[in-house]
């Protein structure tokens, strides 16, 4: 059963690798931001004739995308984009695992926590292309594992310095684990306290040292220019407390979601905790993550959601609560029925996939329509299917395909958090989602786009006045401005 599970797993990564067309929400974007940025620390010199400036700064982030940009120096911009969403998908059940085995779990529930935690790991993070915040998870979560060595050995100076390497690893790749991070070191300090008497100040300054830095680095030397706005209600924060496992087909995956509740709690009842399991802390930690979800706040100034990312490490904990359950093997029909929904999940999330790199496909067809090294705006009509926002950053593809510039990549210009990166020139560009939001637009007020690409179905009317299609196709137009 289990070896059946572990081939699924295997050919969903195969399968993964053949979407050449990045159709994971910002994906696009940030593959071309790491492709310029990686090419700029290669060369270590500005670029006065690029469109776009780096600074050489230590930030978040700043990792990941030298991490990406390599993969796509090495294989192309298609490969090197699905070899980072598989290695972002495989390294969550891969370091879920790891931590498992640390944590005295038996072989066999360690592989059931790893082939549990592929539904995690096929979150909205995955879908919307959040690939940076998962590959910092899973080193965080493999880092965690390495404290909890540390914490029962007493040689162990190399292995407390790979616990750093790990933590600062994660942390500039994606900041975001490294608060939670901060929330485990705590719990895992107490708990180092309790049980080994001795030496306690020395494990917590080791557990904390990494901790200290960052936090100085980010909330002291680098500062942050977001605040929070909204909060959102009790009621509001329970009932998204499953949107996380909402992915493309609302009703399919709240049923797929309430039959993988209840296989895992047929799979509580019917086991026994191992004592190695660490079942109460593991209890505890998950009290710890769900108090930080409620109390953290909903959206930020700039609409960055934060307090979602704490259920991401929710359904961790719960996957190993589960899996850290002894059960005889003539009782594994709760064990059939997860696997038997991490199959599904999987082909589903496969199937939107195939989907929305076909969708992608035909938006570079557009793209390749454009003049070479043209400044366009990218219009999305929509409505799509869910994500809402799976085409967003699309348009960004047109730097691979002609050099084309979109206004939308991330970016200090557009108060994206990765400030070391800019446009050169910035123009002024509409909100994103004016089609939908607000109708009609001054075009006058936008003078630097030759060119518009809008998907369909689409209202010409609302678009530049005189202007002249270029070219189209079932998907959609390239316009040009006759007034530019």
């Amino acid at each position: 059963m289990l070896v059946a599970g572990l081939l699924v797993l295997a050919a969903f990564c195969v399968w993964s690798l053949t979407l050449h067309a990045a159709p994971f929400g910002d994906l696009p974007s940030h593959v071309v931001r790491a492709d310029i940025v990686w090419k700029a620390f290669a060369k270590s010199l500005p670029d006065p004739d690029s469109p776009f400036v780096v600074d050489f700064l230590l930030r978040s982030y700043l990792l990941g995308d030298l991490l990406l940009g390599g993969l796509v120096q090495l294989f192309g911009w298609g490969l090197g984009g699905a070899l980072w969403s598989t290695a972002a998908f495989v390294s969550i059940p891969l370091s879920v695992f790891a931590l498992a085995s640390k944590l005295g779990f038996p072989r066999r529930s360690s592989v059931i926590a790893g082939l549990l935690s592929t539904y995690p790991a096929t979150s909205q993070f995955f879908a919307l292309g959040f690939h940076h915040f998962q590959i910092a998870a899973a080193l965080l979560l493999v880092g965690f594992g390495i404290a909890i060595e540390a914490l029962s050995s007493r040689k162990n100076n190399w292995v407390w310095i790979a616990y750093w390497a790990f933590i600062v690893l994660s942390y500039f790749i994606h900041p975001a684990p490294f608060i939670f991070g901060g929330v485990v070191a705590l719990l895992l300090g107490c708990h180092g306290v309790w049980k080994y008497r001795t030496d306690f100040l020395s494990r917590l300054v080791s557990l904390w040292l990494p901790f200290a830095i960052l936090s100085v680095l980010q909330f002291f030397v680098i500062g942050s220019s977001e605040s929070f706005v909204s909060w959102g209600s009790v009621s509001d924060k329970l009932l998204r407390l499953g949107s996380l496992s909402v992915r493309y087909e609302l009703s399919v995956e709240i049923a797929l979601l309430a039959c993988f509740a209840i296989a895992g709690l047929w799979w509580l009842l019917a086991g026994k905790a191992s004592q190695t399991s660490h079942e109460r802390n593991l209890w505890i930690l998950l009290l710890i993550f769900l108090s930080i979800y409620l109390a953290l706040p909903r959206e930020t100034t700039t609409g960055f959601e934060v307090d979602s990312r704490a259920l991401f490490f929710v359904q961790i904990v719960m996957v190993l609560i589960v899996a850290g359950r002894v059960i005889s093997h003539r009782g594994g029909m709760p064990l059939l029925l997860l696997i038997g929904i991490v199959a599904v999940n999987l082909t589903l999330v496969g199937a939107n996939l195939y989907r929305n790199n076909r969708w992608n496909l035909q938006y570079l067809e557009l793209l390749s329509k454009l003049p070479p090294q043209t400044r366009f705006l990218p219009v999305e009509t929509g409505p799509w299917p869910r994500p809402g926002n799976f085409m967003a950053h699309t348009a960004e593809l047109a730097w691979f395909v002609n050099k084309s510039v979109s206004p939308y990549l991330f970016s200090r210009t557009n108060a994206n958090p990765q400030v070391y990166f800019d446009y050169r020139h910035p123009l002024q560009v509409p909100v994103r989602t004016w089609y939908r939001r607000e109708g009609p637009i001054t075009w006058s007020k936008f003078p630097g786009y030759s060119h518009v690409v809008v998907t369909k179905p689409v209202d010409l009317l609302i678009m530049p006045p005189g202007h002249q299609v270029v070219w189209q196709n079932d998907f959609g137009l390239v316009l040009r401005r006759v007034d530019f």
